[in-house]
């Protein structure tokens, strides 16, 4: 759908409904990385469903995954001594992160693939607009970013 760039943040959104044809009218998703010196990024989807049906959001990782409410700690390497990713769900309002085990793989390239994880998000019976929003980053405290729909993030043209 577009994109921008200015010193503060840049924004993505690209159109996904063509993927998702069988379960929503529209699904668009957006990638917002905020500058400064608290950076972090916004991953959204904004989603129309037809009928009612449950939308999954998953988030393939070799961290390993704790999850607290709509909280998440992604750690790679040694807890204490590697690299931590914070995340916080911040939309729908009251979903919470889950963690899952990848499916069985498919095929002889894919079973080398060892310690991998998934993080989780589901929202049952989804009808209408959904909108999945979470704060992505590597302070101790994920930002309370507004949660805007997809359409305001790109300066109007």
């Amino acid at each position: 759908i577009g994109f921008s760039s200015t010193p503060e943040k840049g924004v993505a959104v690209v159109d996904l409904s063509d993927a998702y044809s069988q379960k929503a009218k529209s699904a668009h998703r957006g990638a917002m990385v905020v500058r400064g010196p608290s950076p972090y990024v916004v991953m959204q989807d904004d989603i129309e469903i037809k009928g009612t049906t449950t939308v999954e959001w998953n988030m393939h990782t070799a961290a390993t995954i704790e999850v607290a409410g709509n909280k998440a700690t992604l750690t790679n390497g040694e807890k204490g001594k590697g690299q931590t990713l914070n995340a916080v769900l911040l939309s729908p309002p009251g979903a919470t992160f889950v963690t899952a085990e990848p499916p069985e793989k498919a095929n002889e390239q894919a079973r080398d693939l060892k310690n991998f994880h998934i993080l989780r998000v589901l929202i049952p019976e989804a009808k209408g607009e959904q909108r999945i929003s979470i704060a992505f980053t590597t302070a101790a405290e994920p930002p309370t970013a507004p949660v805007l729909p997809l359409t305001a993030w790109l300066p109007k043209k």
